[in-house]
């Protein structure tokens, strides 16, 4: 393994536990030998030296996947980078020794390159403010050293400069499992940056076909028959009608509901959880529920018996 030395002047010195090679600031060999120590030592041509250690390219926005709302993210994604508002490229080009060619290229335009000789010294080069372009467009990210490496790295970035879609940002919520003619509530949480009016498309089957639009960010639901079933929900803008760009999804798992008692609901927004075939009746249905302590009747729906019972810790809250 070789290691960089530098001396007090800047020339910088190699040492691979055989020899040194010194790099004078005109770059121009000496003749002969030079004694250092126990080694031998040798001045030689920058170009004579071959670096094996290629440059990096750090992107550090946008890093990974997701939206981005004026350079901040805002949600993840599994593949796309999109940025919406004045946004910009952050990246870091860095070499062991010294950058010779840095470029960035985008929708057939060079948005940077910069060419530096050795006298530079450029090791580190960051750029932070180069534009995003509107739309969908592959970035190559391309930096090159003195010994002729290259690296490139690449990207796709959508672009909203102006006027950006309306954004899922979330999955929906709701349950996970549960049973067949029975209501369930699922909600998701979406956003629009220029306030625009958000519809929210409901596809309660998976199949890829919206079966219901609500103003509402959230819908209650009930299915006919049990089975595993995608909830996909999508967005548009309400005035344009634009979607989109993707949807968010859960899996339910639906089963045969045994209950002989169809007309029993369980909303999932609500905490209580009714036993399959018992219903719990308050034997003053007329009256409006408040906190305190109340009677109630239980009714066995399998045998078909009722018996009344006070809970005297039993409360009804607002």
């Amino acid at each position: 393994p070789c290691k960089l030395l530098q001396d007090n002047k800047g020339n910088l010195y190699e040492i691979n536990k055989i020899r040194y090679r010194l790099y004078t600031d005109v770059y121009v060999p000496y003749v002969g030998y030079y004694a250092y120590g126990d080694f031998s030592v040798k001045e030689i041509r920058a170009f004579e030296w071959k670096d094996e250690e290629p440059p990096s390219i750090n992107i550090n926005r946008p890093k990974t996947p997701g939206v981005y709302f004026q350079n901040k993210k805002i949600y993840p994604l599994n593949e796309y980078r999109i940025m919406i508002g004045y946004s910009t490229v952050d990246v870091t080009f860095s070499d062991n020794i010294f950058i010779k060619k840095c470029e960035i290229k985008a929708g057939g335009l060079v948005l940077f390159s910069q060419n530096y000789d050795l006298y530079d010294e450029k090791q580190t080069l960051r750029l932070d403010d180069i534009p995003i372009l509107e739309g969908s467009n592959r970035y190559r990210f391309s930096v090159t050293d003195f010994s002729d490496n290259e690296v490139n790295q690449e990207i796709n970035i959508i672009g909203f400069l102006i006027d950006g879609p309306a954004c899922l940002l979330s999955n929906p919520t709701g349950i996970d499992s549960g049973y067949t003619n029975t209501s369930y509530t699922f909600s998701v949480s979406a956003i629009d940056f220029e306030e625009d009016p958000i519809e929210y498309g409901w596809d309660w089957d998976g199949d890829g076909s919206v079966d219901e639009w609500t103003q509402s960010d959230s819908a209650t639901y009930q299915w006919t028959s049990e089975g595993q079933f995608e909830v996909i929900v999508s967005v548009k803008e309400q005035n344009s009608g634009r979607l989109g760009l993707w949807t968010t999804s859960k899996t339910v798992n639906i089963e045969e509901n045994t209950s002989p008692t169809s007309s029993d609901s369980i909303q999932s927004s609500q905490s209580n959880t009714a036993v399959p075939g018992m219903s719990i009746i308050p034997t003053n249905p007329s009256s409006t529920p408040s906190v305190g302590t109340t009677t109630f009747q239980t009714t066995s729906h399998a045998s078909n018996s009722a018996s009344s019972n006070t809970m005297n810790s039993g409360t009804f809250l607002r």
